[in-house]
């Protein structure tokens, strides 16, 4: 049975409204997003039900941190149908945790309904759980944590999410660890989120569909047009001579060697998306500023014969006026010889349809900049946010198509089938040398040298996800993006 404490009775707040609770994890299961590493929060059975346990309830909210996520990763809670206020005299709610060892918690009010929803516009508390089972945590949010970073206390509006961060160090000690967490790995467990209840709030911008939208916040009683994600894929670029181009993402291309598109921001939201196939990456800039990057810390990236940036760039709806996309391109040593910055205005685009672009490197603020030994391509946002984008074939050229003759002689490559649930069969139009296989974290997985036209990766023992296998053989090399089931 529930836990019978009747918080809605038993907690008034001091405005005389009283505190009931809003997310009991019995009903349908709340919508959770993870950040900076954190391995997963999901609804699970109560680690311990028993008669006097302190929470009688049949099913909990399981968090477990990541041994190589960053010390600051963190579960966000998205409270279903309802917002916890702080727009009142009383500035506290309360939350059972479960721990069989003393842990310190980080706490944030997001998703503010009255004020944009921004880092500034959070609040944060923390406290400490003494360990040995379940305890009733009262979060008092007139006292301030994490205060190097933005957000305020006490907080003065309705919000729709709540983030939970484990590896915090009680009151205000920063985190456990620097770097990664050192092999650290928490699990709790939490329950009974109690609050004054704020009521729904512009449910058609919570993100969430939970009213008659045929669509997140679009369709149905609310006005706002829904996304239209692309159906095709972009535009094949042209063939081009070794010497004109170098490949950051592309299938058309041979990519760099392989490292990754790295969040620097949890409040932007990249994933692979995949069209029929083909891989783009689907980005979400939630704060102004977002950035991720694709980083090349083994071998830089020598651009010096090459004069512009392409990009191919798709829309769902239509960008707020201002929104720009961003690429920022550094030269090691990082800071020695500046950084250059490209734009392009994506107010301009027509939604629904993939936009080339090309960008000179001589329009940026430092355009003198030395390009030969390029560590890193930071790709963010500017202006308004809360759009989504797609990017594809992200490359470096010199505007020249013509083949050199060593192009003629390339070798071609080809996977199947791709998807796969068990292999994949490459084929090559030459003998293949080595083919190195890596997961979307850039670690190498599985590695093989047939000395043949064509060879097989086993797939079986893989997990789901995306791949990316690089291919050399006798007259040239491919990176592919190859897709597990």
């Amino acid at each position: 049975m529930k836990k019978i404490t009747l918080i809605m009775c038993l907690f008034l707040s001091f405005s005389g409204i009283a505190q009931v609770t809003l997310e009991g994890f019995e009903g349908t299961a709340p919508t959770t997003n993870l950040f900076a590493g954190f391995t997963s929060a999901t609804v699970v059975a109560n680690p311990d039900a028993a008669v006097g346990s302190g929470n009688e309830s049949a099913n909990v909210l399981e968090l477990v941190t990541s041994a190589t996520g960053d010390a600051w990763q963190a579960a966000e809670l998205v409270i279903q149908n309802n917002t916890i206020d702080m727009n009142t005299s009383d500035k506290t709610m309360t939350v059972d945790i479960y721990s069989v060892a003393a842990v310190d918690y980080l706490f944030k009010l997001v998703k503010p309904v009255i004020e944009t929803d921004v880092p500034a516009n959070w609040s944060k508390t923390s406290i400490s759980h003494p360990g040995n089972g379940w305890a009733t945590l009262t979060l008092d949010f007139n006292v301030a944590a994490d205060t190097g970073q933005p957000g305020y206390n006490p907080p003065n509006d309705k919000f729709g999410g709540i983030e939970f961060y484990p590896l915090y160090i009680y009151p205000n000690e920063g985190w456990n660890t620097g770097e990664g967490t050192n092999g650290i790995v928490t699990t709790t467990y939490v329950d009974n989120i109690v609050a004054i209840p704020g009521g729904v709030v512009e449910t058609c911008s919570d993100g969430i569909q939970n009213q008659d939208e045929t669509g997140v916040d679009c369709g149905g009683v609310c006005g706002n047009v829904c996304a239209i994600p692309p159906s095709v894929a972009a535009p094949t670029p042209p063939e081009r001579a070794t010497e004109n181009h170098v490949s950051m993402y592309s299938d058309s291309y041979t990519d760099q060697t392989i490292s990754g598109f790295t969040v620097y921001d949890t409040a932007h939201q990249v994933a692979d998306y995949d069209i029929s196939g083909n891989v783009c990456v689907e980005s979400t800039p939630n704060a102004p500023g977002n950035a991720f990057a694709y980083e090349y810390f083994d071998n830089g990236m020598n651009l010096t014969n090459l004069t512009t940036m392409h990009v191919d760039l798709y829309l769902e709806n239509a960008a707020p006026e201002g929104a720009l996309w961003q690429a920022k391109i550094l030269q090691s040593p990082v800071g020695e010889a500046g950084d250059n910055i490209i734009s392009v205005d994506l107010s301009l685009l027509t939604p629904g349809t993939w936009y080339q672009a090309d960008v000179a490197f001589n329009t940026g603020p430092n355009a003198s900049l030395t390009v030969d030994n390029v560590e890193m391509v930071q790709i963010f946002a500017a202006g308004p946010i809360g759009y989504t984008i797609y990017m594809d074939n992200i490359y470096f050229h010199n505007n020249d198509t013509s083949l050199g003759t060593t192009d003629l002689e390339v070798s071609k490559f080809s996977a199947y089938p791709n998807p796969t649930n068990d292999k994949w069969t490459i084929s090559s139009t030459s003998e293949i040398s080595n083919i190195s296989l890596f997961d979307i974290l850039g670690k190498q997985v599985q590695s093989l040298s047939p000395n043949n036209n064509e060879a097989s990766i086993d797939a079986s023992s893989l997990g789901t996800g995306i791949y990316f296998a690089k291919i050399q053989g006798v007259n040239g090399s491919k990176t592919l993006k190859l897709i597990k089931q």
